[in-house]
């Protein structure tokens, strides 16, 4: 497989990314789900438009209630 190597001019961090995608058995079912995260927490168009990022208020609620804090 190809890797191009890529090195970001302003910041000198080097991206690798390959050319192409290996499929071993493209008649397999792809039935796969990942990783499901401990706590789910799902886009809103209202969160969008307000600018919040609801990951980030999650975690910060959650941080709040395991010390006590109200």
């Amino acid at each position: 497989m190809h890797l191009t190597n890529i090195v970001l001019p302003n910041t000198g961090v080097r991206v690798v990314l390959p050319l192409f995608r290996m499929v071993l058995n493209a008649n397999k079912i792809k039935d796969g789900r990942g990783i499901f995260p401990d706590v789910e927490v799902k886009p809103s168009s209202a969160a969008i438009k307000l600018g919040v990022d609801a990951k980030l208020e999650k975690v910060k609620e959650l941080i709040t209630e395991r010390n006590g804090i109200k």
